[in-house]
């Protein structure tokens, strides 16, 4: 679901996004089209939020939401992909 073409409120971003998370923990990997190559996954992950000023306040709400940190470490630890970077990093690129 996009939530630039469906109105999705900050809730429902970061109960999807840990959602999203406790599968690739289950899994213990990416999906295997990505090759674990997490860059291509993050460029099919983007989408999936706002394109727009909403999209700082999506990965705010996430890096504040200690279920989502705590899953985005457990998949760190797990594969050395790291969510929490991939948030932090969306917020200091679009703040330049």
């Amino acid at each position: 679901m996009n939530p630039s073409t469906t109105l999705m409120t900050l809730d429902e971003i970061v109960t999807r996004e840990r959602e999203r998370l406790q599968l690739l923990i289950q899994k213990g990997r990416l999906p295997h089209v990505y090759c674990n190559d997490f860059e291509a996954f993050l460029c099919d992950w983007g989408p999936d939020f706002s394109w727009n000023e909403y999209m700082l306040k999506e990965m705010e709400a996430l890096l504040r939401d200690a279920e989502w940190l705590a899953l985005s470490e457990q998949f760190k630890a797990l594969t050395g992909h790291d969510f929490k970077w991939a948030a932090e990093e969306t917020i200091r690129t679009a703040s330049e």
